[in-house]
């Protein structure tokens, strides 16, 4: 068994010096986009913008009118215009 532990201990060191003397070869470059297709452009590497004209201020939103007028009489029964 002792023989046996030291075969395998000598085959792992032998193979990892091998390994270590002879590396694999880098892969070849892969094109990161099929040909034709435009690259992207973060927004961050875009150049910076003139600065723009500030927007005009927003006209006031109409005032609320009432759509309909209560019924008389409603408020003095306790009913109120949206139901029972």
């Amino acid at each position: 068994m002792r023989v046996l532990f030291l075969a395998l201990l000598l085959v792992n060191v032998a193979f990892f010096a091998w390994e270590y003397r002879h590396p694999e070869a880098p892969p070849a470059p892969v094109a990161a986009t099929e040909p034709g297709v435009p690259t992207i452009q973060l927004l961050s590497e875009r150049p910076p913008q003139p600065a723009a004209a500030p927007a005009p201020a927003a006209k006031p939103a109409p005032a609320a009118t009432p759509k309909s007028k209560p019924k008389p009489g409603a408020a003095a029964a306790g009913a109120s215009a949206n139901g029972p």
